[in-house]
């Protein structure tokens, strides 16, 4: 009976540790984590409004910016991800937003382009992750697409490409080279 009960108990705290490949595509491209600061936004903490079957939205905000993101699944390697920067001086006003469709299907490793010392976040490429970019349906009229030197991840590199590895490894198999 202890052993069953045991058995239970871990099953329970795995199961309530692992991510949904909706939170760890967030990971991936943004560094959303439910509770976890960051630095560029003077250290408010990420939080996530819902999660429902396939899909997760995050959203991180300061005394000037807000930044919300939701990701949709459409199969376990593409996902649409939706991106919008909000100012809030004087009046919310939306800086920059758009929507992705994301393959992860041939994807392998991060690229690095810039890392402050301070390890703050990244900007970063992907190999092999295929994407098209359009601007946001909500706001079609807002700059959007400007990922021609690689995507903005707040979070911490080590931990996203564990994601990525993760992703590979749980959700979408894809090809290894």
């Amino acid at each position: 009976m202890r052993l069953r009960i045991a058995a239970i108990a871990f099953f329970v705290a795995t199961s309530a540790a692992a991510q949904s490949a909706e939170e760890t595509v967030a990971y991936i491209m943004i560094g959303a984590d439910d509770g976890a600061s960051t630095t560029a936004f003077q250290g408010s903490r990420w939080k996530r409004n819902f999660h429902m079957d396939d899909a997760a939205q995050y959203f991180v905000r300061d005394s000037l910016n807000v930044e919300e993101i939701e990701v949709e699944r459409i199969s376990d390697c593409r996902y649409k991800y939706l991106i919008a920067h909000y100012g809030l001086d004087p009046k919310k006003e939306v800086m920059k937003a758009s929507e992705y469709d994301l393959d992860f299907t041939n994807a392998r490793e991060y690229e690095i382009t810039l890392e402050p010392s301070d390890r703050s976040g990244f900007i970063f490429t992907m190999k092999g992750l295929e994407y098209e970019c359009r601007p946001h349906p909500d706001h079609p009229d807002a700059p959007s697409c400007d990922d021609k030197t690689g995507f903005i991840n707040f979070g911490d590199s080590f931990r996203a490409k564990n994601a990525l590895k993760y992703l590979k490894e749980k959700f979408c198999v894809g090809k290894a080279f």
